[in-house]
């Protein structure tokens, strides 16, 4: 079902309403159908809000551990097996060109209309900053440099995802729009 709903959804995707209808048993089940893809595509087009608030709570728990050392809880030994922690300004240099590049792909993305990415690869990737500064034991320093460097990101990563379903949801709402005209214009096609 899933599958065959992401395929109307596809962009490029033309659907045919008088095919449609010719093939479907009976025009209100391909309402159905498109409604069901519509409440589909909404529940997609939130995805991003879910990354967020996943953000926003990685973010919170990174803020109540910011002052503790882990390294000092491990013997000496483990901690020359492990080496000596990064320094911070590789980590900021190293965020800075993460977040400017994602920042230029996914407005490439919006400009472009393409398909929105993964935000679930995005939140990997702003909440792992988060890590890298508290084992170098710069995360109180850096707390909001790297949250506001995540937040910028996936917010503009959920705007295109909201903006490229809203597109779709529109598409898929003057498909309904014709197909409820079609009994209208089928009788005006036989005269």
């Amino acid at each position: 079902m899933l599958e065959h709903i992401i395929e109307h959804v596809k962009p490029g995707t033309k659907i045919n309403p008088r095919k449609a209808c010719d093939t479907a048993a009976d025009s209100r089940q391909y309402r159905e159908t498109i409604l069901d893809n519509i409440n589909t595509l909404h529940a997609l087009s939130r995805r991003g809000l879910w990354g967020v608030a996943a953000f926003l709570l990685i973010s919170i728990i990174a803020l109540l551990c910011r002052d503790i050392n882990i390294l000092e809880t491990f013997p000496e030994n483990i901690r020359v097996i492990l080496g000596c922690a990064p320094a911070p300004y590789l980590i900021h240099a190293v965020l800075a060109v993460s977040t400017i590049s994602a920042l230029i792909i996914i407005a490439g993305r919006v400009g472009n209309e393409a398909e929105p990415g993964s935000i679930w690869s995005q939140l990997g990737h702003r909440s792992a900053f988060y890590l890298f500064y508290f084992f170098s034991n710069a995360l109180d320093k850096s707390f909001m440099v790297t949250f506001l460097a995540g937040l910028t990101v996936l917010l503009l990563e959920h705007y295109h995802i909201w903006s490229h379903y809203s597109r779709v949801i529109q598409k898929e709402k003057e498909l309904l729009k014709k197909l409820s005209l079609w009994p209208l214009l089928a009788s005006v096609g036989r005269k």
